[in-house]
Protein backbone atom coordinates (compact mmCIF):
# COMPACT_ATOMS: atom_id res chain seq x y z
CA UNK A 1 0.00 0.00 0.00
CA UNK A 2 1.30 3.33 -0.91
CA UNK A 3 2.47 6.14 1.62
CA UNK A 4 -0.42 8.40 0.38
CA UNK A 5 -3.10 5.40 0.69
CA UNK A 6 -2.12 5.32 3.92
CA UNK A 7 -2.74 8.58 5.26
CA UNK A 8 -5.76 8.81 3.50
CA UNK A 9 -6.89 6.29 5.60
CA UNK A 10 -5.89 7.77 8.68
CA UNK A 11 -7.39 10.65 7.79
CA UNK A 12 -10.67 9.30 7.12
CA UNK A 13 -10.42 6.92 10.80
CA UNK A 14 -9.59 10.03 12.85
CA UNK A 15 -12.45 11.81 10.75
CA UNK A 16 -14.98 8.91 11.28
CA UNK A 17 -14.05 8.60 14.97
CA UNK A 18 -14.55 11.81 15.97
CA UNK A 19 -18.01 11.93 13.88
CA UNK A 20 -18.88 9.10 16.01
CA UNK A 21 -17.47 10.54 19.17
CA UNK A 22 -19.41 13.51 18.55
CA UNK A 23 -22.62 11.12 17.87
CA UNK A 24 -22.07 9.70 21.15
CA UNK A 25 -22.58 12.92 22.78
CA UNK A 26 -25.18 13.49 20.96
CA UNK A 27 -27.04 10.51 22.14
CA UNK A 28 -25.94 11.04 25.49
CA UNK A 29 -27.18 14.54 25.69
CA UNK A 30 -30.21 14.49 24.06
CA UNK A 31 -31.48 10.71 25.12
CA UNK A 32 -32.29 9.86 21.83
CA UNK A 33 -30.25 9.12 18.01
CA UNK A 34 -29.83 12.32 16.28
CA UNK A 35 -32.35 13.02 13.20
CA UNK A 36 -30.95 12.64 9.62
CA UNK A 37 -30.25 16.70 9.54
CA UNK A 38 -28.77 16.74 13.25
CA UNK A 39 -26.18 13.93 11.64
CA UNK A 40 -25.13 15.98 8.58
CA UNK A 41 -24.92 18.84 11.26
CA UNK A 42 -22.64 16.58 13.22
CA UNK A 43 -20.63 15.57 10.17
CA UNK A 44 -20.27 19.17 8.46
CA UNK A 45 -19.20 19.86 12.56
CA UNK A 46 -16.60 17.69 12.56
CA UNK A 47 -15.07 18.31 8.98
CA UNK A 48 -14.72 21.83 9.35
CA UNK A 49 -12.74 21.23 12.48
CA UNK A 50 -10.41 18.77 10.72
CA UNK A 51 -10.25 21.44 7.76
CA UNK A 52 -9.26 24.21 10.16
CA UNK A 53 -7.09 22.07 12.10
CA UNK A 54 -5.60 21.32 8.31
CA UNK A 55 -5.03 24.67 7.61
CA UNK A 56 -3.76 25.68 11.10
CA UNK A 57 -0.67 23.07 11.28
CA UNK A 58 -0.32 22.48 7.62
CA UNK A 59 3.28 24.02 7.99
CA UNK A 60 3.89 21.53 10.85
CA UNK A 61 2.22 18.45 8.90
CA UNK A 62 4.24 19.42 6.10
CA UNK A 63 7.60 19.33 8.63
CA UNK A 64 6.61 15.84 10.14
CA UNK A 65 5.88 14.16 6.80
CA UNK A 66 9.24 15.54 5.42
CA UNK A 67 11.15 14.00 8.62
CA UNK A 68 8.86 10.74 8.49
CA UNK A 69 10.83 9.42 5.03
Amino acid sequence: MEDKQLLMMNVVSNILSSYYSNKTSFCLINQREPNNAEKDELLKRVLSMFENLTTSYLGDIKEIAEHAR
